[in-house]
């Protein structure tokens, strides 16, 4: 962000050395200003800041600012203890803080934990109930949208296809004038994932192919595009996005909270291509995640990651 990032660096430098609570709360921002940065470690060194700062104050609801701002800037398989350990924290203190707005935060970061490590179908029912009561006790438009986004990801997980795609754009008309960026990218995500389930995944392809354009700091848009190419028998063009990627280099992908899915749609666009070398090479970069789920920052899922390593297993 040309704009924010400047503005709260700015801030903070004005505040150089004070322990505070507004300079918790401009770290904590700055780390979420900062999620589009491939290099993960910017971010959850601001974060480890305000966490520092926040714990001598010894602040309840500044804690769970940075703690929260902690949670989504480590946010990736490889930090899932310490997430799991952040979002226990934060559920004892909100009950400290009597905020509404620190209990949604809590709330996210279960939904957040449930699309990458699973649970029972109960837990995941229990959770989004909890997050509909915050919601409708605070009342904020964006929050409502998100809402709406978990019970999509829920219901593309149970099988429930019927007049989903009405609920996807309604969802994203709750977000027109709150969360608009944000919701125009999760809506194409959402149609993808039904169109894969349901069929029509032709009327998709231009939205994600405008995305890889448009949203360049969204790394898993090009390996949802190669796929979908490779689906529909454009082999060559899917060939092109998947080279692009390659060149990258898949070691280089950041390991965030989209990296499961990333990886995921590479694999099985390199088994639909015929591509030995890059399956063996996800293949071996998957294995050890093979019971989590493949989550797209979230907002959508695509599966469990042991369901593309064993692909990958049969066809090498």
């Amino acid at each position: 962000d040309a704009y924010l990032i400047p503005l709260l660096e700015r801030a903070l430098e004005r505040r150089a050395g004070r322990d505070d609570a507004l300079r918790v709360r401009l770290l904590s921002r700055l780390a979420g200003a900062l999620r589009d940065e491939w290099d993960m470690d910017h971010r959850s060194a601001v974060a480890a800041e305000a966490v520092a700062i926040a714990r001598r104050l010894h602040d309840p609801v500044e804690s769970v600012h940075a703690l929260t701002a902690r949670f989504w800037a480590i946010s990736g398989p490889d930090s899932r203890d310490e997430m799991r350990s952040l979002a226990d924290e934060v559920d004892l203190l909100v009950d400290a803080t009597d905020d509404p707005e620190r209990v949604i935060d809590a709330r996210l970061m279960r939904l957040g934990l449930l699309t990458m490590l699973g649970s029972p179908a109960e837990e995941a029912e229990r959770t989004m109930s909890a997050f509909a009561r915050s919601v409708d006790r605070l009342r904020e438009p964006a929050h409502f949208w998100y809402l709406g986004v978990a019970g999509i990801v829920f219901a593309l997980a149970r099988g429930d296809y019927a007049g989903l795609d009405e609920r996807i754009h309604a969802t994203r008309e709750t977000a027109r004038r709150v969360q608009d960026w944000d919701a125009e990218f999760s809506e194409r995500l959402a149609l993808y994932a039904l169109a894969r389930e349901r069929g029509g995944l032709e009327a998709t392809l231009p939205g994600i192919v405008a995305a890889t354009i448009e949203a360049p700091g969204y790394h898993l848009f090009p390996p949802t595009r190669a796929w979908i190419e490779a689906e529909l028998g454009r082999f060559d063009e899917a060939h092109a996005t998947l080279a692009q990627i390659l060149e990258v280099g898949l070691d280089r992908l950041p390991r965030d909270n989209g990296w499961l899915w990333t990886m995921l749609h590479i694999g099985e666009a390199a088994m639909a291509l015929g591509d030995t070398a890059t399956m063996t090479q996800v293949f071996e970069m998957l294995r050890p995640y093979t019971r989590l789920g493949a989550a797209a920052a979230g907002e959508i899922v695509a599966g469990p990651v042991g369901r593309v390593v064993g692909a990958l297993a049969s066809a090498l």
